[in-house]
Protein backbone atom coordinates (compact mmCIF):
# COMPACT_ATOMS: atom_id res chain seq x y z
CA UNK A 1 0.00 0.00 0.00
CA UNK A 2 2.78 2.41 1.01
CA UNK A 3 4.62 2.10 -2.67
CA UNK A 4 1.24 2.67 -4.16
CA UNK A 5 1.07 5.78 -2.43
CA UNK A 6 4.56 6.90 -3.71
CA UNK A 7 3.86 5.81 -7.43
CA UNK A 8 0.58 7.69 -6.87
CA UNK A 9 3.23 10.82 -5.78
CA UNK A 10 1.21 10.66 -2.15
CA UNK A 11 4.47 11.18 -0.74
CA UNK A 12 3.60 12.58 3.26
CA UNK A 13 1.13 9.54 3.52
CA UNK A 14 3.88 6.70 1.56
CA UNK A 15 6.63 8.60 3.99
CA UNK A 16 4.21 7.96 7.59
CA UNK A 17 3.73 4.12 6.31
CA UNK A 18 7.02 3.16 5.67
CA UNK A 19 8.54 5.32 9.34
CA UNK A 20 5.38 3.11 11.36
CA UNK A 21 6.66 -0.39 9.36
CA UNK A 22 10.61 0.86 10.53
CA UNK A 23 9.68 1.77 14.29
CA UNK A 24 8.33 -2.03 14.18
CA UNK A 25 11.46 -2.92 12.71
CA UNK A 26 14.36 -1.15 12.58
CA UNK A 27 16.17 -3.84 10.22
CA UNK A 28 13.76 -4.27 7.56
CA UNK A 29 16.30 -2.98 4.73
CA UNK A 30 13.07 -2.94 2.12
CA UNK A 31 11.29 -0.43 4.11
CA UNK A 32 14.72 1.79 4.90
CA UNK A 33 15.76 1.97 1.51
CA UNK A 34 11.81 2.55 0.18
CA UNK A 35 11.57 5.17 2.61
CA UNK A 36 14.98 7.11 1.51
CA UNK A 37 13.22 6.70 -2.18
CA UNK A 38 10.37 8.84 -1.29
CA UNK A 39 12.46 11.32 1.07
CA UNK A 40 14.36 11.75 -2.18
CA UNK A 41 10.59 12.63 -4.13
CA UNK A 42 10.50 14.89 -1.32
CA UNK A 43 13.98 16.45 -1.83
CA UNK A 44 15.27 16.00 1.29
CA UNK A 45 18.26 14.52 0.22
CA UNK A 46 20.49 14.16 2.84
CA UNK A 47 18.28 12.20 4.88
CA UNK A 48 17.63 10.17 1.71
CA UNK A 49 21.59 9.33 1.66
CA UNK A 50 21.16 8.32 5.17
CA UNK A 51 18.52 5.89 4.92
CA UNK A 52 20.15 4.33 1.91
CA UNK A 53 23.18 3.55 3.36
CA UNK A 54 21.73 2.18 6.54
CA UNK A 55 20.21 -0.20 3.72
CA UNK A 56 23.01 -1.29 2.33
CA UNK A 57 24.67 -1.70 5.70
CA UNK A 58 21.71 -4.43 5.97
CA UNK A 59 21.83 -5.91 2.93
CA UNK A 60 25.50 -4.92 1.30
CA UNK A 61 24.85 -7.18 -2.29
CA UNK A 62 21.28 -5.68 -2.86
CA UNK A 63 21.87 -4.14 -6.08
CA UNK A 64 18.83 -2.03 -6.18
CA UNK A 65 19.38 -0.67 -2.59
CA UNK A 66 23.05 0.79 -4.32
CA UNK A 67 21.26 1.90 -7.39
CA UNK A 68 19.01 4.26 -5.36
CA UNK A 69 21.82 5.44 -3.02
CA UNK A 70 23.89 6.14 -6.65
CA UNK A 71 20.80 8.30 -7.81
CA UNK A 72 20.32 10.37 -4.13
CA UNK A 73 24.64 11.21 -5.15
CA UNK A 74 23.64 12.12 -8.01
CA UNK A 75 20.75 14.73 -7.07
CA UNK A 76 23.71 16.04 -4.56
CA UNK A 77 25.94 16.71 -7.36
CA UNK A 78 28.36 14.56 -6.20
CA UNK A 79 28.94 12.60 -9.62
CA UNK A 80 31.96 10.67 -8.93
CA UNK A 81 30.60 8.81 -6.09
CA UNK A 82 27.41 8.01 -7.94
CA UNK A 83 29.52 6.94 -10.89
CA UNK A 84 31.39 4.52 -8.46
CA UNK A 85 27.91 3.08 -7.36
CA UNK A 86 26.13 2.91 -10.70
CA UNK A 87 29.42 0.69 -11.52
CA UNK A 88 29.08 -1.40 -8.54
CA UNK A 89 25.93 -2.51 -9.52
CA UNK A 90 26.67 -3.38 -12.76
CA UNK A 91 29.10 -5.77 -11.01
CA UNK A 92 26.34 -7.11 -8.95
CA UNK A 93 24.07 -7.61 -11.65
CA UNK A 94 25.49 -6.65 -15.49
CA UNK A 95 22.27 -6.73 -16.55
CA UNK A 96 20.50 -4.05 -14.14
CA UNK A 97 19.13 -1.33 -17.17
CA UNK A 98 18.58 0.47 -14.90
CA UNK A 99 21.68 1.20 -13.69
CA UNK A 100 23.16 0.96 -17.45
CA UNK A 101 20.99 3.70 -18.70
CA UNK A 102 21.40 5.88 -15.37
CA UNK A 103 25.38 5.81 -15.59
CA UNK A 104 24.84 6.65 -19.09
CA UNK A 105 22.51 9.36 -18.08
CA UNK A 106 25.23 10.79 -15.58
CA UNK A 107 28.42 10.04 -18.17
CA UNK A 108 26.39 12.40 -20.77
CA UNK A 109 25.61 14.99 -17.87
CA UNK A 110 29.57 15.29 -17.51
CA UNK A 111 29.92 15.43 -21.31
CA UNK A 112 31.65 12.06 -21.44
CA UNK A 113 29.83 11.51 -24.70
CA UNK A 114 31.65 8.70 -26.37
CA UNK A 115 31.73 6.58 -22.53
CA UNK A 116 27.75 7.28 -22.17
CA UNK A 117 26.26 6.00 -24.98
CA UNK A 118 26.77 2.38 -24.54
CA UNK A 119 25.57 2.47 -21.44
CA UNK A 120 22.85 4.76 -22.58
CA UNK A 121 21.53 2.24 -24.98
CA UNK A 122 21.26 -0.37 -22.72
CA UNK A 123 17.33 0.57 -21.47
CA UNK A 124 14.61 -1.27 -22.19
CA UNK A 125 12.49 -0.80 -25.28
CA UNK A 126 9.28 0.96 -23.70
CA UNK A 127 6.55 -0.99 -22.16
CA UNK A 128 3.79 0.32 -25.06
CA UNK A 129 5.91 -1.20 -28.06
CA UNK A 130 6.40 -4.82 -26.53
CA UNK A 131 4.05 -6.20 -29.09
CA UNK A 132 7.48 -5.69 -31.74
CA UNK A 133 9.24 -8.53 -32.13
CA UNK A 134 12.48 -8.32 -30.06
CA UNK A 135 14.93 -9.86 -33.04
CA UNK A 136 13.69 -6.34 -34.66
CA UNK A 137 17.27 -5.13 -36.37
CA UNK A 138 18.41 -2.01 -34.52
CA UNK A 139 20.17 0.96 -36.67
CA UNK A 140 23.52 1.53 -35.73
CA UNK A 141 24.79 3.90 -38.38
CA UNK A 142 24.77 2.11 -41.21
CA UNK A 143 23.52 4.02 -44.99
CA UNK A 144 20.31 4.30 -44.47
CA UNK A 145 20.01 5.14 -48.78
CA UNK A 146 16.86 2.64 -50.36
CA UNK A 147 16.16 1.68 -46.82
CA UNK A 148 12.95 1.98 -44.43
CA UNK A 149 13.58 3.31 -40.76
CA UNK A 150 11.14 3.48 -38.10
CA UNK A 151 12.15 5.47 -35.05
CA UNK A 152 9.93 4.60 -31.99
CA UNK A 153 9.30 7.17 -29.28
CA UNK A 154 10.26 6.31 -25.79
CA UNK A 155 10.23 8.64 -23.46
CA UNK A 156 8.36 12.54 -22.70
CA UNK A 157 7.17 15.36 -25.37
CA UNK A 158 10.08 17.18 -24.24
CA UNK A 159 12.97 14.31 -25.84
CA UNK A 160 10.48 14.42 -28.79
CA UNK A 161 10.86 18.07 -29.65
CA UNK A 162 14.32 17.90 -29.03
CA UNK A 163 15.42 15.12 -31.22
CA UNK A 164 13.02 16.41 -34.22
CA UNK A 165 16.06 19.03 -34.65
CA UNK A 166 17.74 15.87 -36.37
CA UNK A 167 14.42 14.94 -38.76
CA UNK A 168 15.44 17.05 -41.63
CA UNK A 169 19.18 15.81 -41.44
CA UNK A 170 17.57 12.38 -41.26
CA UNK A 171 15.15 13.39 -44.28
CA UNK A 172 18.04 14.10 -46.56
CA UNK A 173 19.62 10.74 -45.85
CA UNK A 174 16.57 7.91 -45.71
CA UNK A 175 13.52 8.13 -48.01
CA UNK A 176 11.30 6.20 -45.77
CA UNK A 177 11.12 7.20 -42.62
CA UNK A 178 7.92 6.08 -40.09
CA UNK A 179 7.96 7.66 -36.94
CA UNK A 180 6.04 7.12 -33.61
CA UNK A 181 4.58 9.63 -31.55
CA UNK A 182 2.66 10.59 -28.73
CA UNK A 183 -1.15 11.39 -30.28
CA UNK A 184 -1.51 14.57 -29.27
CA UNK A 185 1.62 15.84 -31.26
CA UNK A 186 0.91 13.78 -34.28
CA UNK A 187 -0.81 16.47 -36.30
CA UNK A 188 2.12 18.66 -35.58
CA UNK A 189 4.95 16.81 -36.33
CA UNK A 190 2.87 15.92 -40.09
CA UNK A 191 2.60 19.32 -40.48
CA UNK A 192 6.26 20.16 -39.90
CA UNK A 193 8.08 17.09 -41.96
CA UNK A 194 5.59 15.87 -44.42
CA UNK A 195 8.29 13.73 -45.69
CA UNK A 196 7.70 11.15 -42.64
CA UNK A 197 5.01 9.39 -42.01
CA UNK A 198 3.62 9.90 -38.69
CA UNK A 199 1.92 7.60 -36.65
CA UNK A 200 0.06 8.14 -33.25
CA UNK A 201 2.29 5.59 -30.31
CA UNK A 202 -1.56 3.72 -29.77
CA UNK A 203 -1.60 2.72 -33.21
CA UNK A 204 -0.17 -0.50 -32.94
CA UNK A 205 -1.37 -2.12 -35.83
CA UNK A 206 -0.15 0.64 -38.44
CA UNK A 207 3.34 0.03 -35.87
CA UNK A 208 3.52 -3.30 -36.12
CA UNK A 209 2.64 -2.98 -40.21
CA UNK A 210 5.66 -0.45 -40.56
CA UNK A 211 8.54 -2.33 -38.35
CA UNK A 212 7.27 -5.13 -40.26
CA UNK A 213 8.65 -3.46 -43.79
CA UNK A 214 11.55 -2.17 -42.02
CA UNK A 215 15.00 -2.49 -42.56
CA UNK A 216 15.86 -1.00 -38.97
CA UNK A 217 13.99 -0.15 -36.07
CA UNK A 218 15.30 2.32 -33.66
CA UNK A 219 14.46 4.54 -30.60
CA UNK A 220 14.44 8.82 -30.48
CA UNK A 221 18.00 8.80 -28.23
CA UNK A 222 19.70 6.58 -30.81
CA UNK A 223 19.26 8.87 -33.05
CA UNK A 224 21.59 11.58 -30.84
CA UNK A 225 23.61 8.67 -30.84
CA UNK A 226 24.27 8.46 -34.42
CA UNK A 227 23.95 11.84 -35.57
CA UNK A 228 24.92 13.81 -33.12
CA UNK A 229 26.70 11.91 -30.62
CA UNK A 230 28.82 14.45 -29.11
CA UNK A 231 25.28 16.27 -28.57
CA UNK A 232 26.04 19.08 -30.90
CA UNK A 233 23.77 18.87 -33.61
CA UNK A 234 23.48 21.34 -36.94
CA UNK A 235 21.34 24.30 -35.29
CA UNK A 236 19.72 25.42 -38.91
CA UNK A 237 16.58 25.72 -39.56
CA UNK A 238 16.07 27.07 -36.05
CA UNK A 239 12.13 26.78 -36.43
CA UNK A 240 12.21 22.93 -37.08
CA UNK A 241 8.26 23.04 -35.98
CA UNK A 242 5.61 24.43 -37.79
CA UNK A 243 2.72 25.74 -35.80
CA UNK A 244 -0.92 25.99 -37.79
CA UNK A 245 -0.32 29.19 -39.39
CA UNK A 246 -4.37 30.78 -39.15
CA UNK A 247 -4.38 29.72 -35.56
CA UNK A 248 -1.26 31.65 -34.98
CA UNK A 249 -2.59 34.35 -36.41
CA UNK A 250 -5.70 34.63 -34.81
CA UNK A 251 -4.54 34.26 -31.55
CA UNK A 252 -2.11 36.72 -32.31
CA UNK A 253 -4.58 39.37 -33.03
CA UNK A 254 -6.62 38.45 -30.39
CA UNK A 255 -3.64 39.60 -28.09
CA UNK A 256 -2.60 42.22 -29.37
CA UNK A 257 -6.38 43.55 -29.56
CA UNK A 258 -6.36 43.02 -25.43
CA UNK A 259 -2.94 43.59 -25.19
CA UNK A 260 -1.65 46.74 -27.46
CA UNK A 261 1.89 46.88 -27.48
CA UNK A 262 2.70 45.23 -23.92
CA UNK A 263 5.44 42.53 -24.69
CA UNK A 264 3.48 39.23 -24.85
CA UNK A 265 5.21 36.92 -22.67
CA UNK A 266 4.18 33.11 -21.68
CA UNK A 267 5.13 31.74 -18.98
CA UNK A 268 5.29 28.11 -16.96
CA UNK A 269 6.46 27.42 -13.38
CA UNK A 270 5.68 23.60 -12.94
CA UNK A 271 6.01 20.05 -14.43
CA UNK A 272 4.40 17.56 -14.33
CA UNK A 273 7.43 15.28 -15.00
CA UNK A 274 8.60 12.48 -12.05
CA UNK A 275 12.06 13.82 -12.64
CA UNK A 276 12.47 16.26 -9.87
CA UNK A 277 8.79 17.84 -9.86
CA UNK A 278 8.95 19.64 -6.48
CA UNK A 279 12.55 20.60 -7.21
CA UNK A 280 11.60 21.90 -10.24
CA UNK A 281 8.52 23.77 -9.88
CA UNK A 282 8.97 27.22 -8.35
CA UNK A 283 5.63 28.79 -6.40
CA UNK A 284 3.70 31.30 -8.20
CA UNK A 285 3.85 33.96 -5.88
CA UNK A 286 7.94 34.05 -6.07
CA UNK A 287 7.45 35.33 -9.64
CA UNK A 288 5.26 38.48 -8.72
CA UNK A 289 8.04 40.97 -9.17
CA UNK A 290 7.74 39.74 -13.16
CA UNK A 291 3.68 39.40 -13.13
CA UNK A 292 3.75 42.97 -11.58
CA UNK A 293 5.23 44.40 -14.91
CA UNK A 294 3.39 47.00 -16.14
CA UNK A 295 4.90 47.17 -19.74
CA UNK A 296 4.29 42.97 -20.15
CA UNK A 297 1.57 40.76 -20.22
CA UNK A 298 2.07 37.38 -18.97
CA UNK A 299 0.38 34.90 -20.18
CA UNK A 300 -0.05 31.17 -18.65
CA UNK A 301 1.03 28.24 -20.61
CA UNK A 302 0.46 26.15 -17.29
CA UNK A 303 -1.05 22.72 -18.31
CA UNK A 304 -3.45 21.38 -15.71
CA UNK A 305 -3.79 24.31 -13.48
CA UNK A 306 -7.49 25.89 -14.17
CA UNK A 307 -8.83 29.12 -14.25
CA UNK A 308 -10.13 30.09 -10.89
CA UNK A 309 -6.61 28.71 -9.14
CA UNK A 310 -5.18 31.37 -11.52
CA UNK A 311 -7.77 33.92 -10.74
CA UNK A 312 -6.86 32.84 -7.00
CA UNK A 313 -3.59 33.57 -7.82
CA UNK A 314 -3.71 36.89 -9.27
CA UNK A 315 -5.89 38.39 -6.85
CA UNK A 316 -3.75 37.00 -4.39
CA UNK A 317 -0.52 39.13 -5.76
CA UNK A 318 -2.46 41.78 -7.21
CA UNK A 319 -0.98 41.12 -10.67
CA UNK A 320 -2.30 40.79 -14.20
CA UNK A 321 -2.29 37.09 -15.10
CA UNK A 322 -3.92 35.97 -18.38
CA UNK A 323 -5.08 32.68 -19.31
CA UNK A 324 -6.63 31.56 -22.45
CA UNK A 325 -9.20 28.87 -22.03
CA UNK A 326 -9.46 28.66 -25.81
CA UNK A 327 -6.43 26.70 -25.85
CA UNK A 328 -5.60 23.29 -23.73
CA UNK A 329 -2.10 23.31 -22.54
CA UNK A 330 -2.41 19.35 -22.10
CA UNK A 331 -4.18 17.93 -24.69
CA UNK A 332 -4.47 20.06 -27.46
CA UNK A 333 -0.59 20.46 -28.22
CA UNK A 334 -1.08 22.17 -31.76
CA UNK A 335 -2.62 25.05 -29.90
CA UNK A 336 -0.67 25.00 -27.26
CA UNK A 337 2.38 25.50 -30.02
CA UNK A 338 -0.13 28.34 -32.05
CA UNK A 339 -0.10 30.38 -28.95
CA UNK A 340 3.62 30.15 -28.25
CA UNK A 341 4.31 30.80 -31.72
CA UNK A 342 1.95 34.00 -31.64
CA UNK A 343 3.44 35.58 -28.50
CA UNK A 344 7.02 37.80 -28.35
CA UNK A 345 9.28 35.02 -26.13
CA UNK A 346 8.54 32.45 -23.09
CA UNK A 347 9.86 32.23 -19.53
CA UNK A 348 9.48 28.94 -18.16
CA UNK A 349 11.02 26.51 -15.73
CA UNK A 350 12.62 22.93 -17.23
CA UNK A 351 9.47 21.18 -18.78
CA UNK A 352 7.15 20.28 -22.05
CA UNK A 353 6.96 24.49 -23.09
CA UNK A 354 10.80 25.20 -23.22
CA UNK A 355 11.37 22.51 -25.59
CA UNK A 356 8.31 23.41 -27.94
CA UNK A 357 8.93 26.99 -27.76
CA UNK A 358 12.68 26.86 -29.02
CA UNK A 359 11.58 23.92 -31.84
CA UNK A 360 9.28 26.89 -33.09
CA UNK A 361 12.23 28.63 -32.63
CA UNK A 362 10.55 31.41 -30.27
CA UNK A 363 13.01 33.44 -27.89
CA UNK A 364 12.39 31.25 -24.85
CA UNK A 365 14.66 31.83 -21.10
CA UNK A 366 14.56 28.48 -18.94
CA UNK A 367 15.22 28.41 -15.33
CA UNK A 368 17.42 25.67 -14.65
CA UNK A 369 17.68 23.84 -11.01
CA UNK A 370 21.05 22.99 -9.50
CA UNK A 371 21.38 20.02 -11.26
CA UNK A 372 19.28 19.57 -14.23
CA UNK A 373 18.65 16.89 -17.04
CA UNK A 374 21.71 15.99 -18.98
CA UNK A 375 20.78 17.85 -22.11
CA UNK A 376 21.31 20.86 -20.28
CA UNK A 377 24.94 20.58 -19.06
CA UNK A 378 26.35 22.02 -15.75
CA UNK A 379 27.49 25.08 -17.23
CA UNK A 380 27.17 28.01 -19.91
CA UNK A 381 24.26 30.04 -20.59
CA UNK A 382 23.48 28.60 -23.98
CA UNK A 383 21.86 25.41 -25.27
CA UNK A 384 23.81 23.29 -28.07
CA UNK A 385 20.06 22.43 -29.35
CA UNK A 386 18.43 25.37 -28.99
CA UNK A 387 19.53 28.58 -30.65
CA UNK A 388 17.26 30.64 -29.75
CA UNK A 389 17.19 29.29 -25.97
CA UNK A 390 18.86 31.28 -23.01
CA UNK A 391 19.55 28.95 -19.68
CA UNK A 392 19.53 30.30 -16.54
CA UNK A 393 21.23 28.37 -13.67
CA UNK A 394 20.55 27.86 -9.88
CA UNK A 395 24.12 28.90 -8.05
CA UNK A 396 22.95 27.33 -5.11
CA UNK A 397 20.68 24.05 -5.02
CA UNK A 398 17.09 24.68 -4.35
CA UNK A 399 17.38 28.70 -4.28
CA UNK A 400 15.25 30.26 -7.02
CA UNK A 401 15.45 33.44 -5.52
CA UNK A 402 18.70 34.87 -7.38
CA UNK A 403 17.54 32.77 -10.64
CA UNK A 404 14.65 34.81 -10.51
CA UNK A 405 16.13 38.11 -9.83
CA UNK A 406 18.94 37.60 -12.90
CA UNK A 407 15.81 36.98 -14.98
CA UNK A 408 14.02 40.29 -13.70
CA UNK A 409 17.42 42.34 -14.31
CA UNK A 410 17.57 40.62 -17.91
CA UNK A 411 13.77 41.53 -18.73
CA UNK A 412 14.82 45.13 -17.58
CA UNK A 413 17.82 45.63 -19.55
CA UNK A 414 16.02 43.86 -22.28
CA UNK A 415 12.52 46.28 -22.47
CA UNK A 416 14.79 49.51 -21.79
CA UNK A 417 15.85 49.43 -25.11
CA UNK A 418 12.52 49.46 -26.68
CA UNK A 419 11.21 52.11 -23.92
CA UNK A 420 8.76 54.21 -25.02
CA UNK A 421 7.05 51.90 -27.77
CA UNK A 422 4.83 49.86 -25.10
CA UNK A 423 0.97 50.61 -24.30
CA UNK A 424 -1.49 48.57 -23.10
CA UNK A 425 -5.33 49.35 -24.61
CA UNK A 426 -6.79 48.70 -21.33
CA UNK A 427 -6.07 50.58 -17.91
CA UNK A 428 -3.66 48.75 -15.18
CA UNK A 429 -7.00 49.57 -12.44
CA UNK A 430 -9.14 47.49 -15.56
CA UNK A 431 -6.15 44.39 -16.04
CA UNK A 432 -4.78 44.09 -12.49
CA UNK A 433 -5.75 41.08 -10.10
CA UNK A 434 -7.86 39.75 -12.51
CA UNK A 435 -7.25 36.32 -15.07
CA UNK A 436 -8.63 36.87 -18.66
CA UNK A 437 -8.99 35.80 -22.03
CA UNK A 438 -11.19 33.65 -23.12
Amino acid sequence: MAWQLHQSRLWPQAEAIFRYVIAEDPKYARAINNLSVVRGCQNEMAEAEQLSRRAIELEPTNSSYRSNLATTLLDLGRFDEAEAEYRKVLELDPQDSHASASLGILLLRTGRFDEAWPFYRGRKRPKRYEFLKEDLRGWNGESLRGKALVILNEQGLGEEFQVARLYTQLCGECDDISLTCDPRIAELMARSFPAINVLPHDDSDAIKEAARKADYVTVLTNLIAQLAPDAKPETEPRDYLKADGERVAGLRKKYRDLYGERKLVGFSWGTSSSFKQSARTIPVDQWKALLAREDCQFISLQYSTSAPVLAEYARNLGVSIAVDETVDAKDDLDGLAAQIAALDQVISIDNTTVHLAAALGQPVWTLLMKYPHWLWGLKGDRSAWYPTMRLFRQTAKDDWTSVLAEIEAELEAQLAETSGNTKSLAPDAELNGRVHVG
